[in-house]
């Protein structure tokens, strides 16, 4: 499934990328492809599996990324996943809570950012600090990423994988 996907991927959707985002969108892609498997079509449990599962391990540009091309990808999720050639048709839902998914998102940027500004202080500061982040980073329910790249920006790492193609991605997505 995760074949025919990324191939379906490479010959509709990725002509509406611009080109330093492809590699991202083609992560995700593949990354969602492996979870509606296991979660029988339930794209709302297949993102929150992949954001448990890649979260640390990407800049924050990741998620800002995903964002630009929200729609797009929804429209190829219901379009090509009922397409994929299986025994029994695999059908996409759960589509209707994604707020909540951004929402959930926003407030992990708002804890991370708060552990990471409070490293040195005691536990309370890092749940005062929390909410007051969450409120500058999640309004009119979207995530600002305005706020998010000028409060991430000190502190952002680096990112390092074992792959050489995969890191370089990590460095160019970084400097988005």
């Amino acid at each position: 499934m995760r074949d025919f996907l990324v191939v379906r991927y490479g010959l509709t959707l990725k002509q509406h990328i611009q080109p330093v985002h492809q590699p991202t969108i083609q992560r995700w892609v593949q990354a969602v492809s492996e979870q509606l498997v296991n979660t029988n079509g339930d794209l709302l449990a297949s993102y929150q599996q992949v954001i448990n599962d890649v979260y640390g391990r990407v800049p924050w540009q990741f998620y800002w990324v995903l964002s630009q091309y929200w729609d797009e990808v929804q429209q190829f999720w219901q379009r090509e996943v009922p397409a994929v050639p299986l025994e029994e048709r695999l059908l996409v839902h759960g589509q209707a809570e994604l707020p909540k998914l951004w929402a959930t998102l926003a407030r992990r940027f708002a804890d991370t950012l708060a552990v990471a500004m409070t490293l040195n202080m005691p536990t309370v500061a890092t749940h005062q600090l929390s909410p007051q982040l969450l409120s500058s980073l999640w309004q009119d329910d979207q995530i600002q990423w305005t706020q998010v790249r000028q409060l991430w920006s000190p502190l952002q790492g680096t990112f390092t994988s074992d792959d050489p193609v995969t890191e370089s991605w990590l460095l160019q997505l970084s400097e988005l």
